[in-house]
């Protein structure tokens, strides 16, 4: 097992967030974590990224103990985080924005950035524009380009589609599954689209007030009457 957590507890201020999660990712895998606003979707990946700390559990990573780790010994361990919207350095150039992404790294890969440019030929035109006047949909691709260059083994991607028109959200999608494909990165997806997430990924967690109510592979949670119910928007 690639990455693992075990029993993980946050809470923000007395509020549980996280109750007792176990969650895995297996190398080359894409896994989604499907809930409603407040399921503690964004808490997880901000707990393995060290954002907040755990208030019980363990996470581990390619069986290295990371829970009470900081960010800037996380990342170098082989994880990258990119963050629900966007939080692109608006003043800085589309380059600028994605050597800031190797900053934990001895030196910049320019093998990775020729990879992102070839994977979002519009950042490529766009590298001397300065970020904050990029559309959404090239923010998020500016987001997720920023995060690979550090040469993560595993990718966290949190809500990559929100507040993206349908198209530029399939767009994103193709992309994420070409940098797993290709880049033989291990995902795991954070996404409100239920639907997009599963077709995109291998396996899911369905979180409900900070706990797992269901698992399982991405074909078992489409037949799942309480996900097509729930998140699907179909009747059972």
């Amino acid at each position: 097992m690639m990455f693992r957590i075990n029993s993980l507890h946050v809470s923000y201020g007395g509020i549980m967030a996280l109750d007792g999660v176990d969650c895995a990712v297996n190398e080359g895998e894409i896994v989604c974590l499907i809930g409603g606003n407040g399921a503690g979707k964004s808490t997880l990946l901000r707990a393995v990224s060290g954002l907040v700390k755990p208030a019980g559990g363990t996470i581990y990573f390619n069986n290295l103990n990371i829970t009470n780790l900081p960010p800037y010994k996380i990342v170098p361990t082989g994880i990258s985080h990119s963050p629900e919207g966007r939080k692109v350095f608006a003043a800085l150039t589309v380059e600028e924005n994605l050597i800031m992404g190797a900053y934990a790294l001895s030196h910049i890969d320019y093998d990775v950035l020729r990879f992102i440019y070839d994977l979002f030929p519009r950042l490529k035109e766009r590298r001397k524009q300065t970020a904050g006047t990029l559309s959404g949909g090239e923010q998020q691709m500016l987001a997720i380009g920023r995060s690979l260059m550090s040469k993560p083994k595993l990718l966290l991607l949190d809500e990559p589609s929100l507040g993206l028109a349908p198209l530029v959200s399939k767009e994103v999608f193709s992309h994420i599954k070409r940098i797993n494909e290709t880049q033989k990165i291990s995902i795991l997806l954070v996404e409100q689209n239920a639907a997009a997430a599963l077709k995109l990924s291998h396996r899911g967690y369905v979180l409900e007030v900070g706990k797992v109510v269901l698992s399982g592979s991405s074909e078992e949670l489409f037949d799942s009457p309480l996900l097509k119910e729930s998140y699907l928007g179909k009747k059972r």
